[in-house]
């Protein structure tokens, strides 16, 4: 036994509770007339930060200066393969980039990734999910696997692995390069919408399942993007939104 075993759980996210009451089973459900029941005010403290109110101009600081960019620094994308996260080259690399093509690059970032001419990057195509291929944007639909919870219950690496070679190897034949998985979410409430999607409660099996399936995709060639990462406690699937309206 560690000697941290013992210690208690604390919760450090108490400041981002606010005033919002959670749906409890104590008492069967004694709470759930208030915590479904209408808001008193629609109305939200704070600014508003939308496109319609936000004015950036009356954040600017007169030590504001504007980032380099259109450079002509000689590097490509692929220069930088394998280098340290805070290479200086990385500074060079991206004053490099137009804004033109940050306004290209935001503006089309899902489910892909732009052209970047003045970099040489090339455009990508990703998709999800973290069960098998399931692309709505293309139209590619593969092989539908286990879902995350009851890959964990095997505890089985090397099953993991496998899993994942096989996701990997239908979105090179449907021509993909990213893939939206695997999910890394922790089941920290019964009530997680998408609970499915995730391993499990405990952070060191999930972890190892992850490192299996994300060590598949890169021994594929493919790039895989951890979804969901932590605190998606409130999401609801598409079946739950509908019921709920």
């Amino acid at each position: 036994m560690r000697s941290t075993d013992l210690t208690p759980t604390k919760s450090r996210l108490h400041f981002a509770e606010g005033t919002l009451t959670y749906l409890s089973r104590a008492d069967g459900f004694a709470n759930y007339e208030k915590t479904t029941a209408e808001p008193e005010s629609y109305s939200l403290d704070g600014e508003l930060l939308a496109n319609s109110t936000y004015n950036p101009e009356d954040y600017n600081k007169e030590e504001d200066k504007m980032p380099t960019t259109g450079a002509d620094n000689g590097l490509e994308f692929y220069d930088l393969r394998g280098k340290d996260y805070d290479d200086p080259q990385w500074d060079k690399l991206l004053d490099q980039i137009t804004v033109d093509e940050m306004v290209e690059l935001i503006g089309w970032g899902r489910f892909q990734t732009v052209t970047i001419n003045s970099i040489g990057k090339l455009a990508t195509l990703d998709t999800d999910g973290p069960a098998g291929v399931n692309s709505f944007m293309t139209g590619s639909f593969g092989t539908g696997y286990c879902a995350g919870i009851l890959v964990a219950q095997t505890w089985n690496e090397d099953l993991a692995y496998k899993l994942a070679q096989g996701i990997s190897q239908e979105l090179q034949d449907f021509g993909l390069n990213g893939w939206y998985g695997p999910s890394m979410n922790l089941h920290r409430s019964a009530f997680g919408g998408r609970n499915f999607e995730y391993y499990s409660e405990d952070s060191i099996l999930s972890a190892r399942m992850e490192e299996a399936e994300v060590n598949a995709a890169l021994d594929s060639n493919i790039y895989p993007y951890l979804k969901h990462f932590a605190f998606n406690e409130q999401g609801q699937t598409g079946m739950q939104s509908a019921v709920h309206g």
